[in-house]
């Protein structure tokens, strides 16, 4: 195969010599990073996905929120208004990845971003505590889904032969140093997936990043974040807030960020380097 490249670029470049590439800068209007833009979030209705879910939305976004309880679906259409659809959708469903994006591209004729948020944590208390039972649970939600409804999500776009797409995975600082419990292991794997995808991909204009949070107030992790963020285990004392890290996940969602793409953002105030560097 690359044997094959290489005689494609070479039998190109003899042809038409050095590759010409013209870039226009985008300056965007705030409210409009992305207008006409489709978007789909994966657990959208709480918590980090909710968040990021009404950032994109301000900025002009068509955005399709999904999850498995639809009182939570339908209680965050009332908060996100006209611009915000609901899907009730089960990540570990394989049978439904065709039927869900059809559906969404006969709705809105495109789907631009997809944002891998849906994950769960079942907060073991350490390696021996770990049973097959938990490992399934959360490595079928929070890694076999994600990598098999990115599968389809790709091929369905090239069948479309949609020019570009734009796909983000929700990580977390867990995934970037050791870990022995199935949640950090499986954002261990995403943040491989993420460099995997996007090397393969970049060239037929699909952009691949992680988002690594540290710990979040969300209902998830239990920390509200209406009460007191101070948090003395990390290097910038305090937990994050879901609508910081929103602000990350709209910069690499728009067309500001068109030049970075495999690449795994650590929003932990230099946490992950305090830990690797001393």
């Amino acid at each position: 195969m690359a044997i094959k490249s290489y005689i494609k670029r070479l039998l190109l470049y003899i042809r038409h010599g050095d590759p010409k590439i013209n870039l226009d800068v985008s300056y965007l209007s705030e409210g409009a990073m992305l207008a006409g833009k489709t978007v789909i979030i994966t657990g959208g209705a709480k918590g980090l996905g909710f968040a990021i879910a009404k950032s994109f939305i301000a900025q002009g976004a068509s955005v399709i929120i999904t999850g498995r309880d639809m009182d939570s679906l339908n209680n965050a259409k009332c908060q996100l208004g006209d611009m915000c659809s609901i899907r009730a959708f089960d990540i570990t469903d394989a049978k439904m990845y065709r039927t869900f994006f059809e559906d969404a591209y006969e709705t809105f004729g495109r789907i631009d971003i997809l944002l891998n948020n849906a994950g769960i944590s079942l907060h073991e208390d350490g390696f021996m505590s770990v049973t097959e039972k938990t490992w399934d649970k959360q490595m079928d939600t929070n890694l076999k889904g994600v990598y098999f409804f990115t599968q389809e999500f790709i091929k369905f776009v090239k069948e479309k032969n949609q020019m570009q797409a734009n796909i983000i995975m929700m990580s977390s600082e867990r995934g970037l140093c050791g870990d022995s419990i199935p949640y950090g292991l499986s954002k261990a794997a995403i943040n491989s997936l993420v460099v995997g995808l996007s090397k393969k991909y970049i060239s037929e204009g699909i952009r691949v990043n992680g988002i690594a949070p540290e710990v979040t107030a969300t209902a998830m992790t239990g920390i509200s974040e209406k009460g007191n963020l101070y948090n003395p285990a990390t290097i910038g004392y305090r937990y994050f807030l879901p609508e910081e890290v929103a602000q990350v996940a709209l910069f690499l969602a728009s067309s500001l960020s068109n030049c970075i793409s495999g690449e795994i953002i650590a929003c932990d105030q230099g946490q992950y380097l305090s830990r690797n560097w001393g």
